[in-house]
C-alpha cells in the first residue's frame, strides 16, 4: 500500500505543477533492489523538500524501508527499495 500511495502523491505533483508534456514512470529491478521513478516535465523548479507532498514521499519512503532520492531541479523523484522475502 505505501508504494501506491507514494506512486499517487508523484503523479499527483506531476500533474498539479505543469501546463502539460509527458509524465513517465519507471519501475525496475536489479540484484536484490528495484526502484520506482516518477518523471515530470515541470516547466519551471519546484521546491523539493518544502511541501507537503515532498514530505509524504519522504515518510513513505521511510515506512517502506527505502530511500527517497529527487533531483535539483525537482523533475525526477525515485524511491529505492531492498527486496524482502
Amino acid at each position: 500500500v505505501p508504494l501506491g500511495l507514494f506512486l499517487n502523491e508523484a503523479l499527483t505533483n506531476a500533474f498539479k505543477h505543469t501546463a502539460g508534456g509527458t509524465v513517465t514512470v519507471n519501475f525496475s529491478g536489479a540484484e536484490g533492489m528495484f526502484s520506482l521513478s516518477v518523471a515530470n516535465p515541470f516547466e519551471q523548479r519546484v521546491a523539493t523538500d518544502s511541501g507537503q507532498g515532498s514530505r509524504i514521499m519522504q515518510a513513505l519512503a521511510r515506512q517502506l524501508g527505502g530511500e527517497l532520492s529527487v533531483t535539483d531541479d525537482g523533475r525526477l523523484y525515485t524511491v529505492a527499495l531492498e527486496v524482502r522475502d
